[in-house]
């Protein structure tokens, strides 16, 4: 209420015009609905109970559907307390969760009301109610592709020395590991979620591999954006096929640092490139820690 009444909500919507007008990330993350309000300032009739997404509400509908006649009564209150006014029985519970269903969406619209302020700017609003459709995929989920091992490895863009030299060798066994890293990133995180689910059914929640050195986790998109500076793919189309990660090798460490043991990958978000010291990788095992190091702390 106190973020309602400051208009925090419109600065929000403000946000998200911004992120979008320079190119990303998009806010991919409303339910159909919301978005559908955002548009047109009303509320789809079509939508069920798996649109709520505040906890306690999806918490009195599960326990209104799995409830028995005398534990029904029992969620009187609560029922009532959501706006239904018919009888309680077993009969009734498909009309008792579409009233609760209405009941947090009509909560939500003061919220959505400021978003919609907020997306003027820019223009955006009038550019949402003429291409609604066109617009779903960058504010609902489930359109947009991810950052995965696969855009990432398309993306990359060596710099090799001359073929056959022994330089060559090493910077082609470096792109090699590089390969694995993401990979194993990649099946890591597919291996926790799918356990996640397992344990947690339904849950959106995922792990991704965790690292040494403090817990600090890492993935295949937190890479992405130690590199790039972002963590999503470009939205348009003509930006993801040019996009390019520039990757140059280092040879020559000791003569920029002096003598020493160990020495990190240099990232250059700007201009989207990773300079690997090759003298540092000679196994996977060293590139793995000195890339994931320099990751969680660089």
């Amino acid at each position: 209420m106190l973020d309602y009444q400051d208009c925090n909500f419109k600065t929000c919507g403000e946000l998200l015009a911004t992120s979008l007008a320079q190119g990303g990330p998009a806010p991919n993350f409303l339910t159909r609905w919301c978005y559908h309000f955002l548009c047109h300032g009303e509320i789809l009739s079509d939508g069920g109970p798996d649109e709520v997404t505040a906890p306690d509400i999806k918490s009195l509908i599960e326990r209104v559907e799995n409830a028995e006649e005398e534990v029904l009564m029992d969620l009187s209150d609560a029922i009532m307390a959501c706006g239904y006014r018919g009888p309680i029985n077993i009969g009734t519970k498909e009309a008792i969760t579409q009233a609760i269903t209405l009941h947090a969406k009509v909560r939500l619209i003061p919220i959505l009301n400021q978003l919609h302020e907020g997306l003027k700017l820019y223009g955006l609003d009038d550019f949402l109610k003429h291409h609604r459709q066109m617009c779903q995929q960058l504010f609902v989920p489930g359109h947009l592709n991810e950052v995965d091992s696969n855009f990432l490895l398309r993306a990359l863009c060596p710099d090799f020395s001359e073929k056959g030299s022994v330089r060559r060798q090493r910077e082609m066994k470096v792109i090699n590991f590089l390969q694995d890293f993401l990979q194993n990133l990649e099946d890591m995180e597919e291996a926790n979620s799918k356990e996640d689910e397992e344990i947690n059914p339904g849950s959106c929640e995922s792990r991704v591999p965790g690292t040494t050195g403090g817990g600090k986790r890492i993935s295949v998109q937190s890479f992405f954006q130690w590199v790039t500076g972002q963590a999503h793919i470009p939205l348009i189309e003509t930006e993801r096929e040019a996009f390019k990660i520039m990757v140059a090798f280092d040879h020559d460490c000791d003569s920029h640092y002096g003598a020493h043991s160990l020495c990190y990958p240099i990232v250059n978000a700007c201009a989207v490139g990773i300079t690997f010291p090759v003298r540092h990788a000679s196994t996977y095992s060293d590139f793995e820690n000195n890339l994931t190091t320099a990751i969680c702390h660089g």
